[in-house]
């Protein structure tokens, strides 16, 4: 942004963005659809790839609700079916449907968990004494080799 320009608001932004879409459509370069829109070749990429994913967002979060309902109606029956034949071919039926909505959901996600260690025991400073002598070793064993 140019010193002493204002900040676009978020409609100008939003506007700008659907501008930039618009001129992408029509097969121009992002360093033209910045020139044509006063912005820089990176914020014209930017704005198109914003615009793309705004416009897909909520198809994808839709048809992400209607195959949840579709697998819940498939568990339903499987889960009757179930019921009543006790057979575990379709229990095995129930547990596929259930990891592929747990995979929709995203529970396989990875996921970040940090901790912090407020006290070192005795035993924690053996354990890295053990685990720097068996990486010495190996050291060791790889350069003699």
């Amino acid at each position: 942004m140019i010193k002493g320009q204002r900040r676009p608001t978020k409609a100008e932004r939003a506007e700008r963005r659907a501008e930039a879409y618009k001129l992408y459509a029509q097969r121009k370069s992002y360093r033209e659809i910045g020139s044509i829109l006063g912005v820089n070749y990176e914020t014209a990429r930017q704005d198109v790839l914003r615009a793309i994913k705004e416009a897909t967002m909520p198809d994808v979060e839709e048809q992400i609700k209607k195959d949840l309902a579709l697998l819940d109606q498939n568990l339903d029956i499987a889960s009757r079916k179930y019921l009543q034949t006790e057979d575990p071919k379709d229990f095995e039926v129930i547990n596929k449907i259930l990891d592929m909505r747990a995979k929709m959901l995203g529970s396989y996600a990875p996921s970040r968990i940090e901790s912090v260690v407020h006290q070192v025991s005795q035993e924690d400073l053996e354990l890295q004494q053990i685990l720097r002598e068996a990486k010495a070793k190996k050291h060791n064993e790889v350069e003699n080799a």
